[in-house]
């Protein structure tokens, strides 16, 4: 049984650049919240603590989740897997999302927008109904990739050696026996 499988893998800088967006969120929220709590009196704080304390905790959060999904997947990456040159499958956290056979695949390319980049993939509209689809993965900025290039999935996050290998191994299966 041959095999070939494939992670994702995230920069580096993306990584810093969560991480430095969520420290201003979450300075912001801690600034608010430790601010509001030494000038405001204890009657308009009775009132407004609540409210004071959900938006600071929302700041922190908002902040902090996207660079905690990214340490995520840096920690655990999706895979993607060719099986026996008959089926390429996804898994992300552990579980399948999807697997297309390589018939199906009518385009496979490397795409970077921005700060996203990986694999963008192609299937014959008649055959995707088909295909074995878990959870749903997408994010927003996921879907909008889909929706702007008219691809059916995209794989965030591999690299672009990941991609030729992959297309390496896919044109293996179409050469001639």
């Amino acid at each position: 049984m041959e095999k070939l499988t494939l992670y994702n893998s995230v920069q580096s800088s993306l990584i810093r650049q969560a991480l430095l967006r969520g420290i201003m969120f979450a300075s912001i929220g801690i600034f608010f919240i430790v601010f509001s709590g030494i000038l405001i009196n204890k009657e308009t704080l009775s009132a407004w603590g609540f409210p004071i304390f959900f938006i600071s905790l929302s700041l922190i959060a908002i902040g902090l989740i996207p660079y905690r999904r990214l340490t995520r997947l840096a920690t655990k990456p999706d895979a993607l897997t060719i099986i026996d040159l008959d089926y390429l499958e996804f898994v992300s956290k552990g579980k399948m999302i999807i697997e297309v056979p390589l018939k199906d695949i009518l385009k496979l390319d490397y795409i970077e927008i921005g700060n996203k980049y990986g694999i963008g993939l192609w299937v014959r509209p008649e055959k995707i109904e088909n295909m074995i689809l878990g959870y749903s993965y997408c994010d927003q900025s996921t879907k909008k990739i889909c929706c702007q290039l008219k691809c059916n999935f995209f794989f965030p996050y591999f690299t672009k050696r990941s991609f030729h290998e992959l297309n390496d191994w896919m044109r293996e299966d179409q050469s001639p026996l």
